[in-house]
């Protein structure tokens, strides 16, 4: 049944060669014996290319290929961050590339993983030639250590009864005669399978499915609920999967089937993938049998987009493995292909089975270069930096690390002062190309020049002059000069004009130039000092600031010589822009239209009188599209604030909110003020962005940008940003609302209700807490915090709030709820009116059946009051004390911090 199926899903397609010109080999290298890096520059169709490749022996026994995959299974990591974590004792992980497409809102792989028999996730197999995966393709390495790349299908059944029935597939499009299961890591919540057929839910597992299920073991389960022939859809259970069968046939022979059954599930892999040490699955298929031969549509929009590309391929005897990636989006340098230039290239550097991987903004290749400990990123991602992304694949080195056969020494500055100590390092490489350190006391170190003299690895300088250091191991023998100066020329701190959060620390050293040119010192000779109060220095030159809000110096004394720096301790924040000027702002665009406008007090803002606003138009379907706002001249930032704060008018589109920073080498840094999709809100929001603690200063901020990375998102919309700041101190808060500050009575209470979306101010950042609350706004509130369905209500028939009424829902809603009523004729519901603490109490009564005693608790509520019952439930329940005269004041009108208030005690209680 399953071949059958298999066989009339294929949509092969044949290409022949296209045009392609002879490579340019712009930089090779050995990575390891067995592994080999090149990156060359060619053209094909006349589209000039950049592609790099790591070309894998695995007849060398220390060199495996093998797949990196997450932990947990939904997180994401750049590819170099990756590898440096699976490197450990046992193994080193000398190259990677990204693998594993992803979704987007799950962060789950995309396709079937699996590692030595155990599955991470089924995850799906897709229907249409126009998808990746429509025939299920997959790369691993065999038991033997041969590499194959191939279509696979599950050899999977279950037996319920004693009866055992074969199984089709696992989480795709259920087909006629088929049967699916469908587990948690499927694309949707339900099966979405159509009514022909019935379905089988299954709970109560002895092990999930996608977590941890070992391929050719039964996993138990109990029947959860039988859905019979004419329904479908079914739900998917968490610790579940549900069985879904098609056609009249098939479901009758389990209609004896009951919930409370048990059953058995085995899946295993057919007989060529059976016990690999592991499978990752992805598509197209691109090279087939030494020839281009694609299972894709290559008329389709996937197909044709000419983007980034990665791939693995293998040669004929599965001994020989490529990892590939092709850059692209970068105009002149690398355009990008489509998947048949991408397979034609494939072909051409020796490709017999070729896979395509996860692509654009996530193709990514590390590779160890020549006396490195960890890979480094060697392709140009389209991002202008690696995107996290989910599995990987690597190559391993698992060679234990032998005898230095080259040597190394390095001096921690090559020029030193009379009197100072500058220390030895030396190190190798192994046969490997491993990295070795090699311990200073195992060499014959020695001094030539008559300059000073070695204490074990350390130099002491004593007299000026220039000369060698020479060392010696293993008949190796290296030589690295060094110069001794009499006394320096220059002298600075750094950092330089800093700033530091109150309690925090800083490291500060002094510097010493001679002809522009760094030279050691000896670090005890230095003597520091703070002024002003901003804190104490300790060894080594680190300020303990203290818990001040306060500028003062700090100071260094090296030989009778002074310099200082200006130190600035702060307690809140510091601002970046207001968003005033128009003329620091422009924008631009990727896959996107983009423009910037100050509108002043005409529009949200929450600092000054304007805000930013940033319109897109966003067009992700060749790849991550971003709209930018870019100062013109990028902002130099003090020190190095920990974070970077901003308030964000969002449009609740689900984008990426993100910026750019540039370090102290030029180096473009993306931070992330939410997670991809999380710009997910409407109206105003305070959101950080974490600013590396490794990064080198100085660091200037030069763009703030909406992302999109789903191709099924195209769309547009617009957001405003106001006070951009840089945050240095950790119990830094920055106020929810400009006139509700640390000093507020209520501010705990109107936080809690804004953090829940229960209450939000005014498009100025206002909450103003004072002012007397509507009935109107009262039954929004409580609409909000009761969670009531707004979209189905009962007209309640008032002549003052009809249809076209702005909160004609939230009025309609509170009313069908008997939470609010209208007046005594039931005619009028006066949703201007201020509402009165009587009336505030009643409501807060109903709206939660609070209770309380008959005994008179405030003297201005006597028992004829219209509201006394409710006042005394209140009171009984501890929301409210009243006034300390013992009154309560029912008639006086309710401000929106009282409401407030009432509504957090009630809700905390």
């Amino acid at each position: 049944m399953c071949k059958k199926i298999a066989a009339s899903l294929v949509f092969v397609i044949l290409l022949g060669i296209g045009v392609m010109a002879e490579a340019a080999v712009k930089e090779r290298y050995i990575v390891t014996p067995g592994v080999d890096y090149q990156k060359e520059q060619f053209y094909i169709n006349s589209q000039i290319q950049m592609g790099n490749r790591l070309n894998i022996d695995l007849t060398r026994p220390e060199i495996n290929v093998g797949v990196g995959i997450p932990n947990p299974l939904n997180s994401l990591d750049t590819v170099s961050s990756a590898v440096r974590k699976n490197t450990n004792r046992n193994q080193s992980v000398v190259g990677a590339i990204n693998a594993s497409f992803f979704h987007f809102s799950s962060r789950l792989p995309a396709y079937l993983l699996v590692d030595h028999n155990r599955v991470s996730t089924f995850g799906v197999i897709s229907t249409g030639s126009d998808e990746y995966m429509s025939i299920p393709t997959a790369f691993g390495v065999k038991n033997d250590g041969t590499a194959q790349i191939d279509t696979f299908q599950y050899n999977a059944s279950y037996e319920i009864n004693g009866i055992r029935y074969p199984v089709s597939s696992i989480n795709k499009q259920r087909g006629a005669g088929e049967t699916v299961i469908y587990t948690p890591n499927y694309s949707y919540s339900s099966t979405r399978a159509n009514r022909y057929g019935m379905e089988i839910v299954v709970s109560s597992l002895s092990t999930p499915l996608d977590s941890g299920v070992e391929l050719g073991k039964p996993v138990t389960g109990i029947v959860q609920a039988v859905r019979p022939y004419g329904n479908g859809d079914s739900v998917i259970p968490k610790n579940g999967y549900v069985i879904s069968v098609h056609g009249t046939e098939q479901s009758s022979q389990l209609a004896k089937v009951r919930a409370g059954d048990r059953i058995a599930l085995n899946i295993d892999m057919e007989s060529k993938w059976r016990n690999s040490k592991f499978i990752l699955a992805s598509g197209p298929m691109l090279v087939k049998n030494g020839k281009v031969d694609m299972t894709i549509n290559p008329n389709s929009s996937r197909a044709k987009s000419r983007n980034p590309r990665t791939a693995v391929a293998v040669d004929r005897t599965g001994k020989r493995v490529f990892f590939v990636t092709v850059d692209g989006r970068n105009k002149g340098k690398s355009n990008g292909m489509t998947l048949s230039e991408f397979a034609q290239y494939l072909v051409s550097i020796g490709a017999y089975q070729a896979l395509n991987l996860d692509g654009g903004g996530s193709t990514t290749m590390v590779a160890r270069p020549r006396g490195y400990t960890y890979p480094k990123v060697v392709n140009s991602p389209s991002d202008q930096s690696e995107r996290r992304v989910s599995a990987i694949l690597q190559v391993l080195n698992t060679s234990p690390k032998g005898e230095p056969v080259t040597l190394d020494m390095k001096l921690s500055n090559s020029k030193v002062t009379v009197g100072s100590s500058v220390s030895v390092q030396a190190e190798g490489l192994d046969s490997f190309l491993n990295k070795v350190t090699i311990d200073p006391a195992r060499m014959k170190l020695r001094v030539e020049g008559n300059i000073g003299r070695m204490n074990g690895n350390q130099f002491m300088a004593e007299r000026p002059g220039t000369g060698f250091i020479i060392g010696e191991i293993n008949g190796m023998m290296r030589k690295v000069p060094i110069t001794v100066i009499p006394q320096p020329m220059k002298m600075e701190i750094t950092p330089s004009n800093t700033v530091i959060g109150a309690k925090e620390k800083q490291s500060f050293q002094l510097k010493v130039f001679d002809g522009g040119k760094e030279v050691v010192i000896n670090p005890n000779d230095v003597r520091w000092w703070a002024t002003n109060g901003i804190g104490a220095m300790q060894a080594g030159g680190i300020l303990q600031a203290n818990d001040v809000h306060a500028t003062g110096k700090v100071q260094a004394t090296y030989k009778g010589e002074k310099v200082e720096t200006t130190v600035h301790v702060v307690k809140s924040s510091v601002s970046i822009d207001r968003f005033e000027n128009s003329q620091l702002w422009t924008a631009e665009g990727v896959r996107a239209d983009a423009q910037v406008e100050f509108p002043g007090t005409k529009a949200p803002y929450r600092d000054g009188k304007s805000s930013l606003l940033l319109n897109y138009h966003l067009k992700p379907t060749e790849g991550t599209a971003a709209a930018y706002a870019v100062l013109k001249q990028p902002v130099a930032l003090l020190g190095l604030p920990k974070q970077i704060g901003l308030w964000v008018y969002g449009d609740g589109k689900r984008n990426w909110l993100r910026g750019q920073i540039i370090d102290g080498d030029g180096k473009v840094v993306p931070i992330d003020f939410t997670e991809n999709g999380g710009l997910d809100w409407n109206g105003w929001k305070y959101v950080r962005a974490e600013i590396p603690s490794n990064i080198k200063q100085p660091i200037k901020l030069s763009k703030i940008y909406v992302a999109q990375t789903d191709p099924n998102k195209e769309g547009s919309g617009q957001i405003y940003l106001d006070k951009l700041q840089a945050e240095y101190d950790d119990q830094f808060i920055e106020p929810m609302f400009e006139d509700v500050l640390s000093d507020h009575w209520a501010k705990k209470e109107v936080e809690y209700l804004a953090s829940r979306n229960v209450i939000s101010g005014y498009e100025n950042g206002l909450f103003k807490p004072e002012t007397f609350l509507t009935r109107a706004h009262a039954a929004v509130m409580l609409m909000r915090v009761l969670d009531l369905p707004v979209n189905a209500v009962s007209d309640p028939g008032f002549k003052d709030v009809t249809k076209d009424f702005l909160y004609f829902n939230q009025i309609a809603a509170v009313e069908n709820a008997n939470i609010m009523k209208g007046n005594e004729e039931g005619t009028q519901f006066n949703p201007n009116d201020l509402l009165t603490r009587g009336q505030m109490a009643a409501i807060l009564a109903r709206a939660y059946e609070l209770k309380g005693e008959t005994t008179p608790v405030f003297k201005d509520v006597p028992v004829d009051f219209w509201a006394f019952s409710e006042i005394q439930a209140l009171a009984s329940n501890q929301i409210t004390t009243g006034y300390p005269d013992k009154t309560f004041k029912p008639n006086n009108k309710v401000t929106r911090a009282q409401f407030s208030a009432f509504l957090y005690r009630i809700l905390t209680k």
